[in-house]
C-alpha cells in the first residue's frame, strides 16, 4: 500500500496517496513507518490540509526523532506553497535549528523571508544556503536562482 501510495504522489495524485498511506498505516496497527507519514504529509499538504499535514509530520517525527530537521523541512514546504510564509519561516527555522541535512532547508527559508519583506533575513538564509550547496552539482540549478534572487534584493 505504501509503495503504491508513492507512485500516486510522484504522478500528483494527493487523493489517492493519502488513501494509501492510511491504509498502510492501519495495517500496521495505526502505526507503521515514518516514511509512510511523510508521504501521507506531504498529500495532505498538496490538498491544503495543513493542520493533518502538521499532524503526519508530528507522527513521523515522532517515529524517528533524528529525523525532525527533515520533517519540519517538508512542513515549512507545504506552508510556503499555500502562500503560509509566516508558518513556512517558522517551520524551515526550526528545521535548521535541527539541523536538517538538506541544504534547500536554507533556500525555503529565505524564500519565506522574502515573501515577508524581511529582506536581511531573506539575505541571510541565501548566504547559508550558498555556503551550504557550494560545490555540490545537484544543487547548481538553485545556486543560480539564488545568485538571482540576492542581486535583486541587494537592489
Amino acid at each position: 500500500w505504501f509503495n503504491l501510495g508513492v507512485a500516486y504522489f510522484a504522478d500528483q495524485q494527493a487523493k489517492h496517496t493519502e488513501l494509501c498511506c492510511r491504509t498502510a498505516i492501519g495495517l500496521c496497527g495505526g502505526v507503521g513507518e515514518p516514511e509512510y507519514h511523510q508521504y501521507l504529509g506531504r498529500a495532505l499538504g498538496r490538498l491544503g490540509r495543513l493542520e493533518d499535514c502538521e499532524r503526519s509530520f508530528k507522527s513521523a517525527a515522532a517515529l524517528a526523532p533524528t529525523q525532525e530537521g527533515q520533517y519540519l523541512y517538508e512542513l515549512g514546504n507545504a506552508y510556503n506553497a499555500l502562500k503560509e510564509h509566516a508558518k513556512a519561516a517558522a517551520a524551515y527555522a526550526k528545521a535548521v535549528e535541527k539541523k536538517c541535512p538538506d541544504p534547500t532547508v536554507h533556500f525555503g527559508l529565505g524564500l519565506s523571508m522574502e515573501m515577508l519583506r524581511r529582506k536581511d533575513e531573506a539575505l541571510k538564509a541565501y548566504q547559508a544556503f550558498l555556503e551550504a550547496a557550494k560545490d555540490n552539482p545537484e544543487f547548481a540549478d538553485y545556486v543560480k536562482i539564488t545568485k538571482d534572487r540576492i542581486a535583486k534584493l541587494e537592489k
